[in-house]
């Protein structure tokens, strides 16, 4: 006889969980029948939006893999959120990403176009559930909102400056930032982002492109003679500094020279000096030997001739006393001193005197009758 299996008992919760299990389990076999699944892949370069329609709840799965949700309940939206390429190029629209090229009215008014324009944009991953609302589902935000913007933001910012400074690389950069700065301030309530802005060169018509060549090569001349200016003014400051270095030296040579000179000039001042003083010395102690010299001769002279008139005075007040007789004894001294030649001869035939004459007036007068 075999032995009766144990009651098992099973509570109303657990009664309750086994039916709603079945019943999903039949749920979700009638789904796959239908061909509904509850199960989606997001991958690497997207993004999920899962939207609970029961709690009216939205919410952004930034993680890639598989995701579950409840049909009819939940459905998961998935977005792309690789990097996007707008173009502008060509003469006509292409599609939504690749329209015509832009033409541009400058501020003098003239015109001039960019052959190739190419923006790089994103879905921001965090304002997926904004790109959602705002655009729908799929690649809707890849369709307008560039097309929308783009080409009145960039004609607006390129048309500021005149073709003259378009054509310098600094000014059409400035336009190119400003103009992204722009588009993302645009974009960036419909969950987009730019994030670059390639831009060539700008195009114009043949004479005015040719004209701005013109231009240029006569700029790049101006820059290259600025630079040959710069360059000599270079060299002169070099030159100069050479120059003024020499003549420092120079200078210096010179200094020394002359502080040599100098020093002997004044060595030999000195020497001169010192002879000098000793020659003034010299001469002064011989001047002074002789005025004193001088002075004893003179005064020796003073008390000879002092003397000498002492003893005229007194002959003379001896003469004085005498009278004539010392008169006539003088004049008889000067007569002996005299030499008398006397020549007897007959001036008449009475004779009254006889003149003495010397004797060489009377030789001499001889001389002349003996002549006659």
């Amino acid at each position: 006889m075999r032995p009766r299996p144990p009651d098992y008992q099973v509570s109303p919760q657990q009664a309750l969980r086994y039916v709603a299990l079945g019943l999903l389990a039949l749920f979700f076999l009638a789904l796959g029948l239908l061909g509904v699944e509850g199960i989606v892949e997001v991958k690497d370069h997207q993004v999920a939006v899962i939207v609970n329609y029961v709690t009216k709840n939205i919410q952004v799965d930034l993680i890639p893999g598989n995701k579950i949700f409840i049909p009819f309940v939940e459905e998961v939206f998935t977005l792309d959120k690789s990097p996007n390429k707008f173009r502008m190029e060509g003469k006509g629209d292409v599609a939504t990403d690749h329209v015509r090229e832009l033409t541009v009215r400058a501020r003098d008014g003239s015109n001039f176009w960019f052959d190739t324009i190419e923006i790089q944009y994103q879905l921001l991953p965090s304002k997926a559930i904004e790109v959602l609302q705002d655009s729908g589902t799929g690649d809707a935000f890849k369709k307008f909102w560039l097309m929308s913007f783009a080409r009145s933001i960039l004609r607006d910012e390129f048309g500021r400056f005149d073709p003259e400074e378009i054509s310098n690389p600094s000014y059409y950069s400035t336009a190119s930032m400003k103009a992204q700065e722009r588009l993302n301030q645009a974009l960036a309530e419909h969950g987009l982002e730019v994030r670059q802005i390639t831009i060539p060169k700008p195009k114009f018509a043949d004479d005015y492109e040719k004209a701005i060549e013109d231009r240029k090569l006569a700029d790049q001349e101006v820059e290259r003679l600025k630079a040959k200016a710069l360059q000599l003014e270079k060299e002169k400051a070099k030159r100069l500094a050479e120059i003024e270095s020499l003549q420092g030296q120079e200078f210096a040579e010179l200094k020394g020279t002359l502080a040599a000179g100098k020093t002997t000039a004044e060595a030999q001042v000195i020497k001169l000096r010192r002879e000098a003083d000793t020659y003034m010395i010299q001469r002064t102690g011989e001047a002074e030997a002789e005025r004193l010299s001088k002075i004893e001769e003179a005064r020796g002279l003073t008390d000879k001739y002092q003397k000498e008139a002492q003893g005229l005075l007194a002959k003379t007040d001896a003469l004085a006393k005498q009278g004539k007789i010392v008169v006539v004894e003088a004049l008889t001294q000067k007569l002996a001193q005299i030499q008398i030649d006397v020549v007897p001869y007959q001036r008449s035939g009475a004779p009254t005197r006889i003149e003495v004459e010397p004797a060489a007036a009377a030789a001499a007068q001889a001389t002349e009758r003996q002549a006659k």
